[in-house]
């Protein structure tokens, strides 16, 4: 009993610190204001890539941002609109002195994708257009973290350091013979000979026909990479193809010899150049170094003098039925589309999407208010990284869609996936009865197999569905439905290969969809705005405590490996379509 009340006391005092460290923050949050960060007059802005780069703002769910925090998962991103407005403002801001990228690209929940990269490239190089340098310094670079880093006007390396440049790979996980194995049974129906998103959960390997189409969206991807890299470098791009075709690794000093690099220097090195660009004393601290999220902040109200709105609005992550703000939930996004479309400021509206796709039905719903934003005001989408499958669905019908050459879009097919637990119930001894008044009226039990007329149904609804979708992708596009099937069937398109099959009109990336919306709204004096829903005051206490997300290092190889088996388990938690149907792209990909 005493050591109870022992405990009881600790639990007490315990809730009496967090209540009053709440009461302190709380009093932080509210009487905060002015005196952001100073930008000196030799000031060097820093890119770090291991800050994930994401298209939206992070999430204000309290819950989502509890638990994530408690399992070590949440990370800080920092989003690309705040990347490029940045880079582009210091091109002109005279205090800015110069660039300065550092850290490997930290690609984690859909962040730093391929396109994204390509974006903050091109800010990269306009910014060095004016006249400023831009300097990259890292021990070693992969494919991904030199990509971006090509953009630099100067490249160091350790001299002990590792170029990658191996070509892009993509694994895909399966788990058909472990559902097996533990008495999961995964029934399937679908259309198109590449929709394959049901094979990892039915299969041991890629069928022939996803293993094509993964290999040349991969080869397409990876051209597109060593063209530019090989532009900005000055050299041919066989250089790169020799590279990759051999061992794939090249040192520090090696690099330099190949003009992959300018120099092989230890971080002092590095270190002294900059100090010399900011005119500061040999081993005295840069002072003047401010990273891209700060400088951001400092110069936030000088962007928002524009009297015209063009509103943009994000699609991230799997399309799920309901509200979601950690995915694209289809009620979420399609509010924040009705908003901007009442709102008389909002001239034009840019739909970012980022997202393999997910719910049939979630998609018509976004689609729905795509096509009424339509009717009243210019209405273009912006494809990141993937706007594959569901995510082509709900841009299918847009005045325009420009997408980047390595976006990976595409994949206009169906799935329905039904799992059950029948053998590993009865393997423990559980069984399952029912009483039914017609004979369909358990047809999405999972404690069952589906029988062959149950499946008939499925297919049925799958055809339907899929149809509706030709329909959208050839009224949106213009495009006779033979041809949409054609180029459909759930095949996955690089950026490039979908604007030359009419799917995508223009290759670009935000700023170009949002300068477009504002051409066809007939306004020139504009500033972006984003909707979502407004920050909460337990959103604003997070983030006074430190809990709105954490920066992290690049994870190993054994933590990345659980990491995806977790995922799986997630995976099915986002199939939550009502019908079961769903318009998701055949794979997950991380290529690297």
């Amino acid at each position: 009993m005493k050591q109870f009340f022992k405990q009881m006391l600790a639990v007490f005092l315990a809730l009496t610190l967090l209540a009053a460290l709440c009461a302190l923050t709380l009093a932080a949050v509210l009487s905060s204001g002015g005196g952001g960060p100073e930008v000196h007059d030799d000031a060097l802005l820093v890119l770090d890539l291991q800050t994930p780069i994401g298209d939206k703002p992070q999430s204000g769910d309290l819950g989502a941002k509890v638990r994530d925090t408690i399992r070590g998962r949440d990370v800080e991103t920092i989003p690309l609109r705040t990347v490029l407005e940045a880079i582009d403002h210091a091109a002109t801001d005279d205090r800015v002195k110069g660039i300065y990228i550092t850290g490997g690209v930290n690609a984690v929940n859909r962040a730093s994708g391929w396109a994204t990269m390509r974006e903050v490239r091109a800010a990269l190089l306009r910014f060095r257009d004016s006249g400023k340098p831009v300097i990259a310094y890292n021990e070693n670079y992969n494919e991904r973290t030199y990509y971006i880093a090509s953009a630099a006007k100067k490249m160091y390396i350790n001299p002990f350091g590792l170029l990658e440049m191996n070509g892009f790979a993509a694994e895909l996980l399966f788990y058909g013979e472990a559902f097996e194995k533990y008495g999961v049974d995964v029934q399937v129906t679908r259309v198109g000979k590449y929709k394959s998103a049901v094979e990892p959960f039915t299969r041991k390997g890629m069928s022939d026909e996803n293993r094509e189409q993964i290999e040349r969206l991969l080869n397409d991807l990876f051209t597109t990479c060593k063209a530019e890299v090989a532009e900005t470098r000055g050299i041919e791009p066989a250089v790169l193809d020799e590279l990759s075709a051999g061992e794939g690794f090249i040192l520090g000093n090696g690099a330099v010899e190949q003009k992959l690099m300018d120099e092989a220097a230890h971080y002092d090195v590095v270190l002294d150049a900059l100090r010399d660009l900011t005119r500061t004393d040999k081993g005295e601290k840069i002072e003047g170094k401010i990273d891209i999220a700060e400088y951001h902040e400092a110069i936030a109200e000088s962007l928002k003098t524009a009297p015209h709105k063009i509103a943009v609005i994000y699609a991230e992550g799997t399309i799920v039925d309901g509200n979601n703000e950690r995915d694209a939930g289809g009620n979420t996004v399609a509010r924040l589309l009705r908003r901007a479309r009442e709102d008389e400021d909002v001239k034009a509206v840019v739909l970012r999407v980022n997202s393999p796709g997910g719910s049939a039905q979630a998609s018509e719903i976004i689609l729905r208010e795509v096509e009424m934003i339509k009717e009243e005001k210019p209405m273009v989408i912006s494809m990141g990284s993937v706007a594959a499958s569901g995510g082509y669905w709900i841009s299918s019908r847009a005045h325009e869609i420009w997408a980047q050459p390595n976006t990976i879009t595409g994949s206009i097919g169906v799935f329905g996936i039904f799992p059950n637990i029948q053998s590993l119930m009865n393997e423990h001894g559980v069984h399952a009865d029912t009483a039914r008044t017609n004979q369909h009226a358990d047809i999405f039990s999972i404690y069952r197999p589906k029988n062959e007329a149950e499946l008939a149904v499925m297919q049925q609804m799958v055809d339907f569905i899929y149809d509706g979708f030709l329909d959208r992708v050839s009224d949106g596009r213009g495009m006779a439905r033979e041809q949409v099937h054609e180029i459909a069937q759930g095949r996955v398109w690089s950026g490039v290969q979908a604007k030359e099959l009419g799917l995508v009109d223009k290759l670009g990336g935000l700023g170009d969809a949002v300068a477009s919306a504002a051409s066809r709204a007939a306004v020139e004096d504009y500033q972006m705005i984003e909707y979502q829903d407004p920050k909460s005051l337990q959103d604003k206490i997070l983030e006074q405590l430190g809990l709105d997300g954490q920066a992290v290092a690049p994870v190993g190889p054994v933590t990345r490996g659980m990491d995806t088996l977790m995922e799986a388990r997630q995976v099915l938690d986002r199939y939550n379509d009502p019908k079961g149907v769903y318009a998701s792209m055949p794979f997950s990909l991380d290529i690297d």
